[in-house]
C-alpha cells in the first residue's frame, strides 16, 4: 500500500479499503493497514486485535499486534498474548514467544527510563512503578535480569529491584536475597537498600531490619557524618518509619542547614502523613537551599497531599 500518507488523510472513508488490506495475501499490506487502521479508528480493541492476532500468519504484522497489546491495553493485553502462546495452536508459538519478551523487556526498559528526572538522576515515591505492575507478573523475569545485570545502567538496576518489590511476585525473593548479599560485600549501598526494601514489601523483612540496625550504629557517635545520617533517614523514610525518619532529618538539618534535599524529604513525610503546612514549609526551605528540581516535585506523589494548594506552585516562581 504505496499510498499510506493518502490513506491517512482520507480519515473514516479509507475504512472500507484498509478493511480490504487486513486480508490481503501480501504480509506487508496486511501490516501497513492494521497500523493505519488503529491510528485512523482511534485504537482498535482488545478484542479486535486479539483476533488479528490469532489468525495472523505472519511474523512481523505478530510482532506489531503485540507491542499493541502491550503498550495500549498493559496487562489485559500481556494476558491475551499469554493465552495465545500458551494455547500450543501455533507452530511458531515459540518465535511469538521469544519476540513477545523482547517486547515486554523494551517496555519496561522505556517505563524505568520515564522516572529518571531531567536531570538523570532517580528518586523514590507512593505507586512509581504502577504501569510496570499493570503489565504483570510476566515483568518479574525481566526486572531480575536488569537488576542482577552489572553492565545495566547503575540506576536502571536500582529501580528494577525497586519495582520488583512492587509487583508482589514472591517468587523472585530467593534470587533477590543472593543479590542483596552480594552487594552487602560490593559496597552497592543504593542498590543493597532498595533491595532490603524490596525484599521486605514481599515479607522478608531480615534485610531491612539488618541495614536499619547497620545505619543506626553508625550515626549511634557524637558527630555522625553527613552521609550516614542521609542514608539513615533515607532507610527510615523507604521503610515507612516517618517518625524516626524525621528525627534524624531533623538532626542532618540542624547540623547541616543548607541540605535541600533533607528539607525536601521532610516536605514529602509531612505530604503522606497529611500535615500540609509543615509540608509546605519544608518544601520552600528546600528550594531557598538550593533544591532546584521542579518537575520531580510536580509528579512526586508523596507530594500530592500539597499538589492543589496554590502555595505549591507559588514556591517555583521565578525558578
Amino acid at each position: 500500500m504505496s499510498a499510506r500518507r493518502d490513506l491517512r488523510l482520507m480519515g473514516e472513508e479509507a475504512i472500507p479499503i484498509l478493511q480490504r488490506g487486513l486480508v490481503h495475501s501480501n504480509y506487508r499490506v496486511r501490516l501497513e493497514s492494521i497500523e493505519i487502521f488503529c491510528d485512523l479508528s482511534g485504537g482498535v480493541s482488545l478484542l479486535q486485535l486479539e483476533k488479528w492476532l490469532a489468525t495472523e500468519t505472519a511474523i512481523p504484522v505478530c510482532h506489531v499486534l503485540m507491542e499493541r497489546l502491550i503498550c495500549h491495553y498493559k496487562k489485559p493485553g500481556v494476558e491475551s498474548i499469554r493465552r495465545m502462546l500458551n494455547s500450543g495452536t501455533r507452530i511458531e508459538s515459540w518465535r511469538l514467544r521469544e519476540r513477545y519478551q523482547e517486547i515486554l523487556a523494551e517496555r519496561v526498559r522505556e517505563l524505568l527510563i520515564k522516572l529518571l528526572t531531567e536531570a538523570g538522576t532517580y528518586g523514590f515515591y507512593r505507586d512509581q512503578f504502577e504501569e510496570i505492575v499493570e503489565l504483570g507478573k510476566d515483568t518479574s523475569s525481566v526486572l531480575l535480569r536488569l537488576a542482577q545485570n552489572e553492565s545495566v545502567d547503575s540506576r536502571l538496576r536500582v529501580l528494577a529491584a525497586g519495582a520488583l518489590g512492587d509487583l508482589g511476585d514472591r517468587s523472585v525473593v530467593h534470587s533477590l536475597q543472593m543479590l542483596y548479599r552480594a552487594n552487602s560485600r560490593t559496597g552497592n549501598h543504593s542498590l543493597k537498600n532498595i533491595l532490603a526494601r524490596s525484599l521486605a514489601r514481599l515479607g522478608d523483612p531480615e534485610a531491612m531490619n539488618q541495614s536499619l540496625r547497620y545505619y543506626e550504629k553508625l550515626i549511634a557517635v557524637r558527630l555522625p557524618r553527613r552521609d550516614d545520617l542521609f542514608r539513615c533517614a533515607s532507610m527510615n523514610h523507604r521503610f515507612g518509619r516517618h517518625a524516626r525518619a524525621l528525627e534524624i532529618y531533623r538532626l542532618l538539618v540542624d547540623r547541616f542547614p543548607e541540605e535541600g534535599v533533607a528539607y525536601y524529604n521532610i516536605a514529602c513525610i509531612h505530604s503522606l502523613e497529611g500535615n500540609k503546612e509543615e509540608a509546605l514549609v519544608a518544601l520552600r526551605k528546600a528550594f531557598s537551599c538550593g533544591y532546584d528540581d521542579v518537575s520531580w516535585a510536580r509528579r512526586d506523589r508523596d507530594l500530592e497531599g500539597i499538589w492543589k494548594d496554590p502555595r505549591f506552585e507559588a514556591i517555583f516562581r521565578g525558578r
